[in-house]
């Protein structure tokens, strides 16, 4: 606290705290969206647009008006819709296309309930989230390295950035609104290929055990094997009725192959989430818009290619 009292006095109080702030370019960007944001609220943002059947390009609706209102007051121009403003007209497909891609909707240019719970969020909200993760880009590493992969969880992609620049995109499945990922900063330490899942207690629980009640063939036939103080269990033997979520002394190990939960490989950065990049057989939910799916853990598209560009030749690894 004296070396920061000491260089305001010399260099003022305004360099120092400028110092302070996080130096990543997503930071800054923040800032600039904040004061943008913070200008339009201070206009008095822009109007809701009442709830009804969804809207869309063709349509003729007296909500159109305030579709059009509500876009205009975001800084969207030449939407007027001329003679005929109550016409979902071509310009304002646009526009709404190009607001559902900035806020990571299904761009489809219809205005049903997501769009629309989007639309209605006031400026002054807008503003309390930027606020709140210009604060969360303060939890993380001043210098997060020459290279590193940094996932963008409401947008649901995932960046490796060397030197500054992004050198590769994709996109990544993130956990649910009741499994969220947590946000913190790791090392990854080692790649696993083939690997096996061991299920989670808290999944085996409430999750499986009702399963097994009903049908013990569930592991079988899933690839999984149950084991007790380390060793294999006939989950037919198991009297699953007596087996609570609050005891349960079983551990569920899925083998490596299709069925696997993992994929065919994982990037291992050991954490106290138990959090981690990973392959999935579900790869067809990479083509959802929201890809809010996973227990908390990062699904990441097209993973061997991922590996590649994260370890490459000089990792060892080849074709």
């Amino acid at each position: 606290v004296t070396e920061w009292l000491d260089a305001a006095r010399i260099s003022g109080p305004d360099k120092v705290i400028r110092s302070l702030m996080p130096r990543h370019r997503q930071y800054a960007q923040l800032r600039s969206m904040l004061a943008g944001y913070r200008a339009i609220a201070q206009r008095g943002g822009w109007p809701g647009v009442p709830a009804g059947e969804t809207l869309k390009p063709g349509m003729q609706d007296p909500r159109v008006l305030s579709l059009r209102d509500n876009l205009t007051g975001r800084g969207y121009d030449a939407i007027d819709g001329g003679d005929a403003p109550d016409v979902y007209d071509e310009d304002l497909e646009l526009a709404v296309r190009h607001f559902q891609r900035r806020h990571g909707l299904e761009v489809d240019g219809a205005v049903g309930p997501a769009t629309l719970a989007a639309l209605n969020v006031s400026a002054e909200e807008r503003v309390r989230q930027i606020i709140v993760n210009l604060e969360r880009w303060r939890w993380l590493p001043e210098d997060l390295g020459r290279r590193y992969v940094l996932v963008n969880q409401a947008f649901f992609f995932l960046e490796i950035v060397e030197d500054g620049q992004v050198t590769d995109y994709r996109r990544v499945i993130v956990g649910k609104p009741y499994h969220k990922s947590p946000m913190f900063s790791d090392t990854i330490r080692f790649t696993e290929f083939n690997p096996t899942w061991t299920v989670p207690q808290s999944i085996a629980r409430s999750e499986m055990l009702p399963k097994l009640r009903s049908d013990p063939g569930y592991l079988a036939r899933n690839d999984m094997v149950l084991y007790r103080d380390g060793n294999p269990v006939n989950p037919y033997a198991v009297d699953w009725a007596s087996v609570s979520s609050h005891r349960f002394p079983y551990r569920i190990v899925q083998q490596p192959g299709s069925k696997n939960a993992l994929g065919r490989v994982k990037f291992m950065f050991p954490n106290r989430f138990s959090v981690y990049l990973h392959d999935t057989p579900s790869r067809n939910l990479f083509s959802r818009t929201g890809r809010a799916f996973s227990h908390g853990c990062i699904r990441v598209e097209n993973p061997l290619e991922f590996a590649a560009r994260l370890l490459g030749p000089d990792q060892g690894l080849s074709e």
